[in-house]
């Protein structure tokens, strides 16, 4: 370019704030010298002949309001990875006690992790959107069309690049900096997940025994309660051998559902506990059961005609 000029421009020494480096970064005064800026202001007094405004006007300087707080809070690594757990374990404990609290709260949490990332700059329309069709993908998959999958991983992924999309700028002038934001937000994700499966894991094992939920949640087959009996698992004669009740059922056979079938739960069928699956609409909890088909370890039932 500065030779195409035809002398006009004239190059000279290197600036010193570059450094070698891509980016310059020099403050007002500097920019001034460089004839980048205009010569900064001493007051707001100069400030106001320079914009041609009157003397007796009034200028208020812009401060941050409790939206711009709130913002620049939820943006930081550390609550955007807290409200990733409770959003999740929240979805947990909605699928385990179904009382519509935990579904709110899981569904705030990703309120607001869009809200943050929408103002922050980092997030639009699309990814919105994505994790909408996202979430109603999982709830064909779970509700309508359940067993085939095709649904609940396109929902995942979509979910997953909404989340991805939505936690970070593109088109940084840094090379491998949109590939390093990724993996810190998979990783982000990927703790969060871990953090609750394992907080899942406990609560599976102290909930059964605890005074508030010992009624909501089933205690393992053949465990007790402290201070009650332990329920010996009844046994089966086979061919002149004697065994456990296997876990497998046959068409045809009658049960009641021992939680909601939503469609998945579980179903007491002759004396035993097995997890059953619904073949379509949702059946309430104490519901004559018939089973339908048996495959392996999946048991599908439907409700008793009356």
């Amino acid at each position: 370019e500065l030779t195409q000029a035809g002398g006009e421009w004239i190059g000279g020494p290197q600036v010193r704030e570059a450094n070698g480096e891509l980016l310059l970064t020099v403050d007002g005064r500097r920019a001034n010298e460089l004839h980048l800026a205009e010569r900064p202001v001493n007051d707001l007094d100069e400030l106001k002949i320079r914009l041609g405004l009157p003397a007796t006007s009034s200028l208020r300087p812009v401060e941050k309001n409790w939206v711009d707080v709130t913002v620049f809070v939820l943006n930081n690594p550390a609550i955007v990875m807290l409200l990733f757990v409770i959003g999740i374990g929240s979805l947990y404990l909605e699928l385990h006690f179904p009382s519509g609290f935990f579904g709110i709260l899981a569904c705030l949490c990703l309120a607001l992790f869009f809200w943050s990332k929408f103002l922050g700059g980092t997030a639009g329309w699309l990814e919105v959107v994505l994790f909408g069709l996202g979430v109603a993908c999982l709830a064909m998959e779970i509700f309508v069309i359940p067993g085939f999958g095709v649904f609940g991983l396109s929902g995942g992924l979509m979910m997953l690049a909404a989340l991805v999309m939505a936690s970070q700028s593109w088109g940084n002038i840094e090379p491998m900096a949109d590939i390093q934001q990724v993996g810190w937000t998979m990783g982000m994700l990927m703790a969060a997940v871990g953090a609750v499966g394992v907080g899942g894991l406990l609560l599976g094992r102290a909930l059964p025994y605890l005074p508030l939920f010992e009624g909501m949640v089933l205690a393992p087959p053949g465990d007790s309660a402290p201070g009650e009996p332990r329920l010996v698992p009844q046994l089966m004669t086979t061919g002149g051998a004697t065994g456990m009740n296997s876990t497998t059922s046959t068409p045809g056979q009658l049960g009641i559902a021992a939680t909601q079938l939503r469609p998945a739960g579980k179903a007491e069928i002759h004396g035993r506990l097995i997890d059953v699956v619904s073949d379509g609409p949702f059946i309430p909890e104490g519901t004559p059961i018939e089973v339908v088909q048996s495959s392996g370890n999946r048991t599908v039932v439907r409700q008793r005609p009356a």
